[in-house]
């Protein structure tokens, strides 16, 4: 009974991920205009606000992450702690990208209103979520499968290392230290990607210039690299001493 147990665990996974695809499924076009016509495409989802593909994306995000974290842990949990270590997994990954979602849209909202930029938040959390397409669908499986078949991808931050984020292709800068780590981490195609597709959003929400939503994405990216540096680097500090 208990050698059932992992391959049921990882196919509850995978139906709890086929499940959050749905939704999504059905708003391909929009899935492949973000990525042929971004511009236009987020001008139609603005305009008609569907929070379902939004939560469907982290949602499947944080599951992919689990799915590698659990790939690589599995050894050291005991088969009678499985099933209960990947509820509370699940619901605490769940837990850690809907918080993110709700602080990156937070400082990004917070940013635009000191620029002079006035907007509802519930707008600007849901153009967040569509712009973390690139993160979700593309960056979510190379991550995972990169942790199952790899060591260390996990890295020294807060958060998953994808392989075409800087971090993980200089490994010996990322290593110099925690802060300088947690920078080079956050520097990666598919987060950058999905900065890209949200300075689109907030032009079209905030009906601002191209350079004024752009500067408001750098800004928020200097504000939640340091943030997360020094996070990072309070942690090892902090883990030193104990």
């Amino acid at each position: 009974m208990l050698s059932l147990i992992h391959p049921l665990v990882l196919a509850l996974m995978a139906v709890a991920i086929l499940a959050c695809l749905f939704p999504l499924l059905q708003r391909r076009s929009e899935l492949g205009g973000l990525l042929l016509s971004p511009t236009s495409t987020l001008a139609k989802l603005i305009a008609r606000p569907d929070w379902t593909w939004a939560f469907a994306l982290f949602a499947i995000y944080g599951l992919l992450l689990l799915l590698g974290i659990f790939g690589q842990t599995i050894g050291a949990v005991g088969p009678a702690m499985l099933l209960p270590v990947a509820f509370l997994g699940a619901f605490l990954m769940m837990l850690f990208v809907y918080f993110t979602w709700v602080i990156r849209t937070l400082l990004i909202w917070v940013i635009a209103r000191l620029c002079g930029e006035r907007a509802n938040f519930s707008l600007v959390l849901c153009t967040v979520g569509y712009a973390f397409m690139p993160e979700a669908l593309l960056g979510g499986p190379v991550i995972a499968l990169t942790t199952v078949f790899t060591e260390g991808t996990m890295g020294n931050s807060l958060i998953a290392t994808s392989p075409l984020s800087l971090a993980y292709l200089m490994p010996a800068l990322a290593a110099s230290g925690p802060f300088v780590g947690s920078i080079v981490n956050q520097i990666d195609l598919f987060y950058l990607w999905s900065l890209a597709l949200t300075a689109l959003g907030i032009e079209r929400i905030f009906a601002t210039s191209r350079n004024k939503a752009a500067l408001i994405v750098v800004c928020y990216w200097a504000l939640s690299t340091v943030l997360l540096a020094g996070a990072v680097a309070l942690s090892a500090q902090i883990s030193q001493h104990m």
